[in-house]
């Protein structure tokens, strides 16, 4: 028990392979996933801000019950009701809209059975969106456009543990009698396994100078990773999407992949990787110098592991982000 009421403060490690980002909408702007999972859309919005008697509003002013045998709203009411769920509904479709193309690749949504079998037109109509009241509901109303991906699940057939309700019971004991657990051991054969990565490794002390340019290259990585490619505002990364031919591409970034081959396990993080119909092209990030030789044999193993994955012809380039040079490693 923190008894002094001082915040415990931690951090997690979210770059590991494999980890899960588990955030809501906001904190996932500017961010991308390969695979994202979106629950709890049936949660109901927040509209305790129109439930007071008395509330002012730019276009309708002081807005006050009138006294006719008891309390009643009056049309002013009603009025800036309708306009308060037209403006919060828009803005919950808007942050709706951020969430869902946070998606790279996959997106999964889990949510009850959706009911609604009305025919829907390309657009919904407003009398429809004024009833919004979930982001379930903007999906139940979209539901005849939905079918061909919808999928039921029955959580009995899950096989979920139930270890959650453990702490609310009194574990019995399951040892019932003296009885010895039989023990045989298996011998299996087994081969160690090298593991090993593509990037360059500097195994020596390094300056504050090289330190502070790593921790740049760093930022600079970061902000390749989070920036869309489409229509960014950082000079840094128009300078190489004028270089690139973006329009029919599938745009991966930081593809991380892991592969074995004789007994040795390779590691690899592609930073940016463009999917054609015909083609694929891998580029890599660099802060100045492209010119290193292990910086080509690094995108030689890439370039090895996403011809074989792929089955398509790959180019791999390396991008000097001071330079603004990219250069194409045959």
């Amino acid at each position: 028990k923190n008894s002094s009421k001082l915040d415990i403060r931690y951090s997690l490690n979210t770059k590991g392979l494999g980890s899960v980002n588990i955030m809501n909408i906001h904190k996932s702007k500017g961010l991308e996933f390969s695979i994202c999972y979106f629950s709890g859309l049936s949660k109901k919005f927040n509209d305790q801000d129109i439930k007071d008697n008395f509330l002012i509003d730019n276009k309708y002013g002081i807005i006050i019950p009138i006294n006719n045998d008891g309390i009643e709203n009056t049309i002013l009411k009603k009025l800036y009701t309708r306009k308060y769920y037209k403006e919060d509904i828009s803005e919950k479709i808007r942050l709706f809209y951020v969430a869902l193309t946070r998606t790279k690749e996959k997106m999964i949504i889990v949510s009850p059975k959706l009911e609604n079998d009305n025919d829907v037109k390309e657009i919904v109509s407003d009398n429809i969106i004024l009833k919004y009241r979930s982001l379930y509901d903007i999906l139940d109303s979209i539901n005849t456009k939905l079918k061909a991906y919808n999928k039921e699940i029955d959580i009995n057939d899950l096989n979920l543990t139930k270890d959650y309700n453990l702490s609310k019971k009194n574990i019995p004991n399951i040892f019932t009698d003296d009885k010895k657990i039989q023990l045989n051991e298996i011998k299996i054969d087994s081969e160690i396994i090298k593991d090993t990565h593509f990037s360059k490794e500097a195994n020596y002390i390094k300056t504050k100078e090289e330190i502070d340019n790593m921790k740049y290259g760093t930022y600079m990585h970061y902000l390749f990773e989070v920036s869309n490619f489409k229509d960014t505002c950082s000079n840094e990364v128009l300078d190489l999407v004028n270089k690139l031919d973006l329009e029919n591409a599938k745009i991966c970034k930081e593809y991380e992949f892991i592969y074995e081959e004789d007994n040795t396990k390779y590691h690899g993080i592609i930073d940016l990787l463009l999917i054609y119909d015909d083609h694929v092209d891998i580029v890599d990030y660099k802060l100045k110098n492209i010119d290193d030789e292990n910086y080509k044999k690094q995108l030689l193993g890439y370039k090895k592991y996403i011809e074989n994955k792929l089955n398509k012809k790959t180019n791999t380039y390396l991008y000097s982000i001071f330079n603004k040079t990219l250069l194409e490693i045959k």
